[in-house]
């Protein structure tokens, strides 16, 4: 009767040590699988960015002096030279060296061909606004406590004579303190300030 006690008592453990086992494997076969499906979807995840950058795309309207205008789509970091092949090339009027064929296309942009006439018009303004100080960021204001006599004449109204006043004046005066101050010189009225006042400046 002790033996079969004893032989039950063994038996319940060992399948109570087998079910365990297989627990414990079931588990770590659970994990790895997860584990692989993490991966799988993570490289997805990766490989569907990638070709959605490689493969991203931008529209121009290129217009002007080219074959055949029109709205086009490039691939990103496509160049204006590109631009101008797809739309036909360049007609004979065009002016071919205005623009930087180099430069990267931007999404949405109008790409304009001018001719040589518009190209031409075009310069000769930027040149005109350069010389009259209308450029943002330069200043050609005359600064009445540094000028020499040759900057002085620039001004509007001042000639010879009145230039050596000025120069005189901060000789012995010291400084301007501010622009109006230069109405304190021999000669130098306010219709005459009027004239010069957004043309200097003191520093």
């Amino acid at each position: 009767m002790k033996k079969s006690i004893y032989i039950i008592i063994v038996f319940c453990m060992c399948l109570f040590c087998a079910c365990s086992s297989g627990e414990e494997v079931k588990l770590e076969e659970s994990e790895s699988a997860l584990e692989d499906a993490q991966l799988e979807t993570t490289a997805l995840s990766s490989s569907e960015v990638s070709l959605s950058e490689s493969h991203s795309t931008i529209f121009v309207h290129v217009c002007g002096k080219v074959n055949n205008p029109a709205v086009y789509e490039f691939e990103n970091g496509a160049r204006v030279v590109d631009a101008i092949e797809k739309a036909g090339g360049f007609m004979e009027e065009a002016a071919i060296d205005y623009l930087n064929l180099a430069r990267v296309l931007a999404d949405g942009e109008k790409l304009y061909v001018p001719d040589m006439e518009e190209a031409l018009e075009s310069e000769s303004a930027n040149v005109a606004q350069m010389s009259t100080g209308d450029i943002k960021g330069v200043d050609t204001k005359v600064n009445i406590n540094t000028a020499s006599k040759e900057e002085l004449l620039s001004l509007k109204g001042i000639g010879d004579s009145r230039a050596e006043d000025i120069i005189n004046y901060r000789t012995e005066n010291g400084k301007f303190a501010a622009i109006e101050d230069i109405m304190k010189v021999p000669g130098i009225k306010q219709g005459a300030f009027n004239k010069i006042k957004d043309n200097i400046k003191v520093e």
